[in-house]
């Protein structure tokens, strides 16, 4: 639409129904606003998801507008034209007998509301029926990471090379839609790569299994563990937040040869030895956690040799380190 249809027009009914009308340019409309000579518009059957909040004292004072049958998105951004759809509803109400012969009574049938497309919670929902419950306006708000290393375990193994998995948590406060996803880098500025076999164990909470080689001390091959950076992102339509939690893992001792009886043979590689004593906290219930701006950081383990931390967007830093 030319950005000066209406310049220096006085039009009183104006009928844009079905043409396609992606957007509504609220500049295009000033003057008609300015003018306040509109009092009938219809937009019936475009492809309009949103409209400007500065439309909002332009639609309150009109007497008849129509929004029926576009694609809306209700989001928070939409919430003005709840609003606004409900005020003029109660006033076209409480005006309803007093304007019974009026030809322009503003009342619309419901099958004529305009109605959600999306998010798919709201689909086919009126929008003057919307409460603020059914908008989230902030953007969301990380809540909790938790780190487990219940399962870690240390063993002998025929090999040098050990494999540790530790289970990572991580839960978010935002809107039904809010996606949560863990990304993994090394601390030597790589890529972060997305972690598959994320699992949702309640709205707003996801977890992770990830596993890592351990290499003896005395190994041949001389790495040095710079250790591992995961980042929780939350993401929605309103924003995103994330904390990054750095696991630098331990390099384990040699173990000792196995003895040669036929009922140790059958020990599970996996299960720890009573030589193992000294690398592993016996209590399995051992538990620290520290709260931070209402931020709340959990270490279950019984590995005292491995080190986390965690950062949210905020730049705190919680550091755990079992002793």
């Amino acid at each position: 639409m030319d950005s000066e249809a209406f310049e220096n027009l006085t039009v009183s009914s104006l009928s844009l129904q079905n043409c396609g009308l992606r957007s509504l340019s609220y500049e295009v409309f000033r003057p008609l606003l300015n003018s306040r000579s509109l009092t009938t518009l219809r937009l019936t059957s475009n492809s309009l998801t949103t409209l400007d909040a500065r439309f909002e004292p332009f639609f309150r004072n009109l007497s008849f507008l129509s929004l029926a049958r576009n694609p809306f998105i209700c989001d928070c951004k939409l919430m003005w034209l709840s609003r606004t759809l409900q005020r003029k509803r109660r006033a076209d109400s409480d005006d309803a007998f007093p304007r019974i012969s009026d030809d322009r009574l503003p009342i619309v049938l419901d099958d004529d509301h305009p109605v959600c497309e999306s998010p798919n919670r709201l689909r086919g929902k009126q929008i003057v029926s919307l409460t603020t419950g059914d908008f989230f306006c902030g953007p969301p708000q990380m809540r909790a990471l938790e780190v487990d290393f219940s399962d870690l375990r240390v063993g002998h193994s025929k090999t040098l090379n050990m494999t540790g998995v530790v289970l990572i948590k991580c839960a978010a406060q935002g809107s039904p839609e809010m996606q949560l996803v863990w990304f993994r880098r090394d601390r030597r500025g790589g890529e972060p790569t997305r972690l598959p076999g994320l699992r949702q164990v309640a709205p707003g909470v996801i977890e992770v299994s990830i596993s890592h080689s351990l290499l003896a001390k005395n190994s041949n091959i001389e790495t040095e563990d710079t250790g591992e950076v995961f980042t929780c992102l939350g993401m929605d339509t309103y924003g995103n937040t994330s904390a990054d939690l750095s696991l630098r893992w331990p390099t384990l001792p040699l173990p000792s040869p196995l003895p040669s009886s036929s009922t140790s043979s059958n020990r599970n590689l996996m299960e720890p030895s009573s030589g193992d004593s000294k690398y592993l906290d016996s209590d399995k219930g051992q538990f620290q956690s520290d709260r931070l701006d209402e931020f709340f950081f959990m270490v279950r383990s019984h590995f005292p040799h491995l080190t986390s931390s965690v950062t949210t967007m905020k730049r705190a830093s919680l550091f755990a380190r079992n002793k």
